[in-house]
């Protein structure tokens, strides 16, 4: 079982991005200028940061940006290699879009070796692979069955 926290104070908004650059700067080798962007502070009108700690401890970070059509874009999904495979990743995305129920769709980009960790969560692959920072993409939706 793991904790939802949104993050409202610059301390977990840290922790947060602590866990970022460990999983893709550090670890995906994508450049800090395309991981860190306008979204990354509190009060950004369109961001929510969400800290997920086990046992007290940050193990992932999830970032949403809200979009126009009722349309959430979940994003910078990141588990510390430490915590993956125990089914985390699907309790975070869980535990996310449960924070949003009047939001009608789901989106995100999953990098290509996610899609199948994706489709377990319900979302569906369209278009084609696109690159990212380097990293092979597709796009992924989700209508959101809480409402």
């Amino acid at each position: 079982m793991i904790t939802c926290i949104k993050v409202k104070t610059e301390d977990d908004l840290r922790k947060c991005m602590k866990i970022r650059r460990t999983v893709f700067i550090e670890e995906q080798k994508v450049p800090e200028t395309e991981e860190i962007d306008g979204h990354d502070h509190l009060g950004d009108p369109v961001a929510d940061h969400f800290l997920f700690l086990k046992n007290g401890l940050p193990v992932g970070t999830i970032r949403c940006l809200k979009k126009g059509d009722n349309v959430l874009k979940i994003g910078r999904v990141a588990v510390l290699k430490e915590a993956r495979g125990g089914g985390i990743g699907k309790e975070m995305m869980d535990l996310v879009e449960k924070m949003f129920p009047k939001i009608m769709t789901f989106a995100l980009d999953a990098q290509e070796h996610a899609i199948p960790f994706y489709e377990k969560c319900g979302y569906i692959a369209s278009g084609e692979i696109f690159l990212d920072a380097g990293i092979r993409h597709r796009h992924m939706e989700k209508r959101n069955s809480g409402r």
